[in-house]
């Protein structure tokens, strides 16, 4: 919470005109009414680190990766 409020829910927040709302409550800064106001949903933020090193450990990109590197070296010996 900041200022006493609630974090409205992240649904609406992303519907927001923020410097409409920063010049709405007295904000000089859009910026910081951002950082006041937008929180991390932190088990969102571990899904993607959890895709993000499945594709990356075992996945698509590093399987992509190989076969780039495989084209390209049978693409010189040619």
């Amino acid at each position: 919470m900041t200022c006493g409020t609630a974090t409205p829910p992240l649904a609406a927040m992303r519907k927001i005109d923020w410097k409409a709302l920063s010049k709405r409550i007295g904000h000089a800064d859009v910026a910081f009414t951002m950082k006041q106001y937008v929180q991390t949903d932190l088990e969102a933020d571990r899904q993607v680190a959890n895709t993000l090193a499945q594709l990356i450990i075992g996945g698509s990109l590093a399987a992509q990766a190989i076969a780039d590197e495989t084209d390209d070296r049978s693409g010189s010996a040619t």
